[in-house]
């Protein structure tokens, strides 16, 4: 296996990237090849049939949000542009401490990955060595607790209902303005509630859904928390009160990271098992302001979408395809709640401050 240089991933990813614009006639490049720098911090190895991906335990600790952390968006990546042929893996790191709160989301993540295009999909293309997946079954909680009752999710506390501050360029706002805004019915920006409600054929928006997942009891105290973030949150949900709703990852003009997919991926796989009861509801949501992890229990449909008025050159339609096509195939297998992905553009009209939609 041959190591493969950060400059030279950055180069063959910003090479097809523009062949890629070319061959669609878009020459505005809007999102510039420039822009794609790849984490320094995962090692890549090949022999051309195998691409392996090594992330390590500084690596694996980062925000998921982070692009040192993004391993699933970087693969697919490779996958859609430079190693169109190829097979891929990932190695890590097995913490001392299987307890570690990074360390078990990222397993998590990597059995999510590997459940949608591993040996048990219809075209796998990804796959564990025996020694890493070894790792994987005997550390990863998620895989032991899941439907035994005892994976528990937390219910929304405080005051969800705020007011936005007084910022009307999007450029400029932060992503809890634009939360606000989306969500609530007050002052100058009930319009932007009608906008978002309208597009996606919504009847209730609530924001900042919590997913904190714990083991037998949603507490704060030591032992409890499976991931870090007890207090993680889904961004927006929606809800056209049947069975589908709408769950986003917003990001701001200036936040365009890679890790918008692994977390709005691995935000979908907990609502999914909220959904299938795989994981239960721990405690009362006291907020008004947010939504109840029971309304989603029994959903046919879990919508996920990207939303923001920027997004990192390498977010592709055909990534998105390709989650779709390995969701398809897992729901026939595990005959639970149907997932679609989609990619929309907030933006402002010129001259009216009012947001406006665009769904690709």
């Amino acid at each position: 296996m041959k190591p493969v240089t950060v400059s030279e991933l950055e180069l063959q990813l910003r090479m097809a990237y523009t062949e890629l614009q070319l061959r669609k006639a878009d020459t505005s490049l809007t999102n510039k090849p420039r822009s794609i720098r790849w984490p320094s911090i995962i090692e890549v190895k090949t022999d051309g049939k195998l691409v392996i991906l090594h992330l390590k335990s500084e690596s694996i600790k980062k925000n998921m949000q982070d692009n040192d952390n993004a391993f699933e968006g970087w693969i697919l990546a490779l996958k859609n542009l430079v190693y169109q042929n190829s097979k891929f893996s990932v190695e890590f790191d097995r913490e001392d401490n299987t307890d570690d709160k990074h360390y078990q989301r990222f397993l998590m993540r990597l059995w999510v990955f590997n459940s949608l295009f591993g040996s048990e999909s219809s075209n796998p293309w990804f796959g564990l060595s025996s020694t890493a997946q070894a790792w994987l079954s005997a550390d990863c909680k998620y895989i032991k607790l899941r439907g035994s009752e005892k994976l528990l999710c937390n219910g929304g506390k405080g005051n969800r209902k705020r007011k936005a501050s007084d910022e009307k360029d999007l450029d400029k706002m932060t992503e809890d303005d634009i939360e606000l805004r989306l969500c609530y019915s007050e002052d100058y920006y009930e319009k932007d509630k009608v906008c978002l409600k309208e597009t996606f054929e919504m009847k209730k928006i609530c924001r900042q859904f919590p997913v904190g997942i714990f083991e037998n009891e949603v507490s704060r105290a030591d032992g409890f928390a499976l991931f870090p973030g007890g207090k993680a949150c889904v961004d927006l949900i929606g809800d056209d009160e049947s069975e589908v709703c709408w769950i986003f990852e917003l990001k701001k003009t200036s936040n365009i990271p890679m890790g918008i997919l692994s977390e709005l991926l691995f935000y979908t796989v907990i609502v999914r098992d909220i959904a299938a009861e795989k994981i239960i509801p721990g405690d009362k949501t006291t907020d008004s302001g947010c939504y109840d992890p029971n309304h989603l229990i029994g959903k046919k449909l879990i919508n996920a979408c990207f939303l923001a008025p920027r997004f990192h050159p390498l977010l592709l339609e055909s990534i998105i395809d390709n989650l779709n096509d390995a969701f398809n195939d897992l729901q026939q297998r595990d005959q639970l709640s149907t997932v679609i992905f989609h990619k929309a553009i907030l933006y402002q009209e010129d001259n009216d401050d009012k947001f406006c939609i665009r769904r690709n």
